[in-house]
């Protein structure tokens, strides 16, 4: 069951990663304990909070922990560090800068650890790490995978191979093996709606960042890609278009198994989108994405956040529109069933973290213009 642990932490929280049952990282920033953008600290259950300190960049979008430290990645800007990681062993320790700096901008919403002090951060970026422009055929930007092996100060740049028109853009990756990782992102029009817009009043990170950025597709577009080589060679493994189709949307968090099972969920949580595809999706492939079942699909509801564990598949999202109820959904036979927690009163749950005993935190905010973010706790 999940319970209430604390009720106003943040106007804004977007990633959340449970260190124990007890120990809790929240990416955010903004209320009564950090003005700006910051990493919030409980360690115990979520009853009482700190800032760390060193947060520099303009949005923190995600956190990602392990023993061996942690790295807070978001929006960068005008010559800011492309991510933070933490120099002490305590959860509010300070955190410092990457020596890789963007000069015009870096954003991404999902931190993920891949073992030792191996990280990688999703997203858009600019540039190389010698700062030479990155660019693609469609677009003068790259986004992918930026990999760090160092704990977070320097970072190698792989991009998706996705990006086939201006603001298709890489969003979230699964990393199931050390050499096959997949990417999940897409493209929603400017004013569509998706829920970072809904729930905090902001486009897109960093899409008009580059002068000259040429215009992009008019509609929705969903792609995974697929690398079997840790990112040398990428190949799609999921594009739909969506232009004028009964099935409009695009890609949020992507979660696997093991090399060839994996879930993802996708929504259209906009006014153009079809009576019968207003909402949110989750989709499904046993073969390493050769095919792809619609697994779930529900009205009129969206979802940044999926996760899996072994045995056990989680979805964090809420309703379209203005959200006071969020839900957590779980499934324990593979997206056959799902059991359905709503988390009333504190709005749309922007991430949710599980232990392996199920036990875990998510975070969950009221609607722009309202800003206000909680943190739930469900034990084991």
């Amino acid at each position: 069951m999940w319970n209430l642990a604390y009720a106003d932490l943040s106007r804004v929280a977007l990633g959340v990663h449970a260190v124990s049952n007890t120990s809790v990282l929240v990416a955010g920033g903004g209320g009564p304990i950090q003005a700006g953008p910051a990493v919030f600290a409980s360690e115990d259950a979520g009853a009482t909070w700190a800032a760390a300190p060193g947060i520099k960049l303009s949005m923190v979008n995600a956190i990602g922990a392990s023993p061996h430290g942690r790295v807070a990645f978001g929006v960068s800007l005008y010559g800011q560090s492309i991510a933070f990681h933490a120099e002490g062993d305590g959860l509010a320790a300070a955190y410092k800068g990457s020596s890789d700096r963007s000069p015009s901008a870096t954003s991404g919403q999902d931190v993920e650890w891949l073992g030792d002090s191996t990280f990688a951060a999703i997203g858009q970026f600019n540039e190389w790490q010698n700062k030479s422009a990155c660019t693609v055929p469609a677009s003068p930007q790259c986004s992918g995978v930026l990999l760090t092996r160092d704990g977070g100060d320097t970072f190698e740049r792989y991009p998706w191979g996705g990006s086939d028109a201006p603001g298709v853009d890489a969003r979230y990756a699964a990393f199931p093996s050390s050499k096959t990782w997949y990417a999940a992102g897409g493209h929603f029009p400017l004013g569509s709606g998706n829920a970072m817009q809904a729930h905090f009043g902001a486009s897109q990170p960093n899409r008009s960042a580059v002068a000259g950025y040429p215009p992009e597709p008019p509609g929705y577009r969903a792609l995974v890609t697929k690398t079997t080589d840790g990112g040398a060679t990428w190949a799609t493994v999921f594009n739909d278009t969506s232009f004028n189709k009964s099935r409009m949307f695009y890609f949020n968090q992507i979660g696997c198994a093991s090399d060839d099972e994996c879930w993802a969920v996708a929504e259209c949580p906009a006014a153009e989108c079809p009576d019968d595809g207003y909402g949110m999706f989750i989709y499904h492939t046993a073969d390493g994405g050769a095919s792809w079942e619609e697994q779930y699909y529900e009205y009129e509801a969206s979802a940044l956040s999926l996760q899996v564990l072994p045995g056990r598949v989680v979805v964090g999202g809420g309703p379209v529109g203005v959200a006071s109820n969020g839900f957590v959904w779980e499934s324990t036979d593979a997206g056959k069933s799902w059991a359905k927690s709503i988390l009333k009163g504190h709005g749309y749950v922007m991430d949710v973290d599980l232990l392996a005993d199920g036990a875990g935190f998510a975070v969950s905010c009221v609607a722009f213009p309202l800003s206000k973010c909680a943190v739930w706790r469900k034990a084991a």
